[in-house]
């Protein structure tokens, strides 16, 4: 994930703090901090943490996606799903 999507990433979460941002990262989705937290937590996804900027990832592939989706809005949440403008 470049600087510029965590940006964008940061800006969307800013303006709609209580939604799961799944940001399009090359062909899979991208959950950050928090929205990381609760995907990995229901979709049984891989944590990465990244020391030096700050930030929790996890990864969830379409497949995961098409399978967990119904389950990350059983769970009361909001998801939306974007695609970077910024590359």
């Amino acid at each position: 994930m470049t600087h510029a999507q965590l940006t964008q990433w940061q800006a969307i979460k800013d303006k709609y703090p209580d939604v799961i941002i799944l940001l399009r990262y090359t062909g899979d989705y991208l959950a950050v901090n928090e929205d990381a937290d609760k995907v990995s937590a229901l979709l049984q996804t891989e944590m990465r943490a990244n020391e030096r900027r700050q930030i929790r990832i996890t990864w969830v592939t379409p497949l995961q996606l098409t399978e967990g989706l119904k389950k990350l809005i059983a769970a009361g949440n909001r998801v939306a799903i974007v695609d970077p403008l910024i590359s």
